[in-house]
């Protein structure tokens, strides 16, 4: 069953139990239906491209150690190779730990 369409209809299904969010919403069809600001559907369909979650820093940090992965933006590119990492810091005059 389709993501709001379980909650129009009030069934549960395998991915979704309804009742607490029924619980903060009389009507789902009109709430559905209603518009939302600009600037808040821009930050829906930022985070719905880039597939990170919408939410504040405890929220996202609570999420990266219930999933064990870091869901955050990184540095882009690939990750250095310690031997990278160890011939810079010997360049610097550094040790690796």
């Amino acid at each position: 069953m389709a993501g709001t369409l379980r909650f129009i209809r009030h069934r549960d299904d395998s991915l979704a139990k309804v009742a607490p969010l029924l619980d903060r919403v009389d009507d789902w069809h009109s709430f559905l239906e209603s518009a939302i600001p600009p600037e808040t559907g821009d930050e829906l369909r930022k985070h719905e491209s880039t597939g990170r979650p919408l939410g504040g820093d405890q929220f996202i940090e609570r999420l990266e150690r219930a999933l064990d992965r870091v869901l955050r933006p990184r540095k882009p590119g690939p990750a250095p190779h310690e031997p990278v990492v160890r011939a810079a810091l010997q360049t610097l005059g550094g040790e690796l730990a």
